[in-house]
């Protein structure tokens, strides 16, 4: 019995003085720290925020506070830790895209697709579709957007959102949400009555071909009707070239 005692304390030690000479070496400290997916937010903030630098052991890595760390930062939506042992640490970025501006007080609050406000601003440096027609509570930084009227807004957003994904952001100056009736203003200066918000990518997608189409004749003024079962156009009395 006591040989066996002797036998598991042996063991016990041997284990523990492996560990120590494991964990003493650099074989498990960290050599490289590598970021993915961020084009907003620099490299050096997201590794200084993470709070892990080279040389700290990769087994003190505590993933779930690094990700609280860094969706701290207002441009990051989500992050995944990655370890690849024995000495490297990835760290994949999702980023909050502004889609969209908000009136807001004489300024312009910048929106992601969630309603999250990124930033205030008094000018729209990046050429981003205007939101007109959405009346706002008290809102403030890194929060998400506070309509009086919900429905409303989820629409507006959904239209932000497909104007973003079908890279169309460029194109458009404004969105007006008037009830459940979509306009918007192309640029340079043709409306697009769209209706309601029903086969919307679809409209977009036509919308899309129309305007590159009205670039290449010339036109630069008039109104885009999509409301209709069959969308028209009709110039301004004056062609522009």
């Amino acid at each position: 019995m006591q040989k066996k005692i002797l036998k598991i304390v042996f063991v016990i030690i041997l284990l523990s003085v492996s560990v120590y000479i494991i964990l003493g070496s650099d074989y498990f400290k960290i050599k490289e720290i590598r970021v993915e997916g961020n084009k907003r937010v620099p490299t050096g903030e997201i590794i200084k925020l993470s709070g892990v630098k080279v040389g700290d052991l990769i087994f003190q890595v505590d993933k779930k506070d690094i990700i609280r760390r860094l969706k701290s930062i207002r441009y990051v939506k989500n992050a995944v830790v990655k370890l690849k042992m024995p000495d490297k640490m990835i760290l994949h970025i999702v980023e909050r895209i502004p889609v969209g501006l908000v009136p807001y007080y004489g300024s312009f609050l910048k929106i992601d697709d969630e309603g999250v406000v990124l930033e205030v601003t008094k000018n729209n440096d990046n050429k981003l579709p205007v939101l007109y027609g959405v009346k706002l509570k008290e809102t403030s930084l890194e929060q998400k957007v506070k309509p009086e009227n919900s429905v409303i807004f989820k629409q507006a957003l959904q239209v932000l959102k497909s104007l973003d994904e079908m890279h169309m952001t460029n194109l458009i100056n404004e969105v007006e949400i008037n009830g459940s009736t979509i306009v918007m203003k192309a640029r340079p200066d043709i409306e697009v009555k769209v209706g309601q918000a029903d086969d919307l990518y679809y409209k977009l997608n036509f919308l899309k071909v129309i305007l590159n189409d009205l670039q290449n004749k010339g036109y630069k003024s008039g109104t885009i009707d999509l409301s209709v079962k069959n969308p028209t156009f009709t110039p301004n009395l004056i062609k522009e070239r």
